[in-house]
């Protein structure tokens, strides 16, 4: 969080300029680590993501998120007609660090609409360029108070879903579980 700052003077010792200005950047930069640090971990608190791929075919996707080839993906079909709260958006990929122009009254700027959007986007929105054969998408879910250990879900029209695709390596076991599911869901949709 915020740390109280020292700030020391001699009396009747006179400062160079160059000195103060450089003293009063560091002090400004301190505060809005601080500021900046704080509000990046609320907003991540706030904050649930989902992420999608394009790709079903991917074997790096399977190797990383579907526990090497052992589990399974869920394949929707999102209508454009969606609104936009509930449609995933493209994240994009950059080598530039995304910069965020602060400003002292850090609580009047993050309450502006338009400067949510900047940040949500900024901090949830853009990954690293190396990351770009994901072909990402995410579904951004705020507003709540997260709990201890609490595993969010958004709500989603079951017309969506349209295949569940099993790794290569899913056990009989894991197969037949969620077999039963699927059978289940057909049942109640």
């Amino acid at each position: 969080g915020i740390q109280p700052i020292r700030v020391t003077c001699k009396i009747k010792q006179k400062i160079p300029a160059k000195v103060w200005f450089e003293s009063k950047e560091k002090l400004k930069a301190k505060l809005r680590s601080g500021m900046l640090c704080d509000f990046t971990q609320k907003f991540r608190g706030e904050l649930a993501v989902t992420c999608f791929n394009t790709n079903p075919l991917n074997m790096l996707m399977w190797s990383h998120y579907a526990y090497n080839h052992t589990g399974f993906l869920l394949e929707f079909r999102v209508p454009k007609s969606i609104e936009i709260n509930n449609r995933p958006l493209p994240v994009s990929y950059s080598n530039d660090y995304p910069v965020i122009q602060l400003h002292w009254n850090i609580g009047e700027f993050v309450n502006k609409e338009e400067n949510q959007v900047e940040l949500g986007d900024k901090m949830a929105l853009i990954k690293a360029k190396c990351w770009s054969y994901e072909n990402e998408f995410r579904l951004l879910h705020d507003g709540f108070e997260r709990k201890e250990g609490q595993l969010i879900l958004k709500k989603y029209d079951p017309e969506m879903l349209c295949s569940v695709i099993t790794g290569a390596k899913i056990t009989d076991d894991s197969f037949e579980k969620l077999s039963e599911a699927v059978k289940q869901f057909n049942t109640k949709h």
